[in-house]
């Protein structure tokens, strides 16, 4: 029997902009997602490393690298930080608002 706070995990879930929905089964039968995730911190590092080979080159500032990056950072905080008050609403509204357990 499912939880008060796993059916409010899935809402909050089911709630988010997502591609692919976190509650479902088949999503979690996917390991594609890790990888493609895992990849893409891989190319992070690769460009960080790329970024400083351009500033010793002379091809890019230390200042427009910094201004790219605190840019990408800033963007992926927002949106992790705009889904964790979206899990933390749902939770809490489904907590505070659910019929009690006999």
């Amino acid at each position: 029997m499912p939880t008060t706070l796993g059916i409010a995990l899935v809402d909050a879930y089911d709630s988010m902009d997502l591609e692919q929905q976190l509650s479902k089964p088949e999503l979690r039968a996917k390991v594609l997602l890790t990888i493609v995730l895992f990849f893409y911190l891989f190319y992070l590092f690769f460009q960080m490393e790329a970024d400083m080979v351009a500033i010793s080159k002379g091809i890019r500032t230390k200042q427009e690298v910094l201004d790219d990056n605190i840019r990408m950072y800033k963007q992926i905080f927002m949106k992790v930080t705009e889904e964790c008050l979206g899990i933390m609403d749902e939770v809490t509204t489904s907590i505070l608002f659910s019929p009690p357990k006999n």
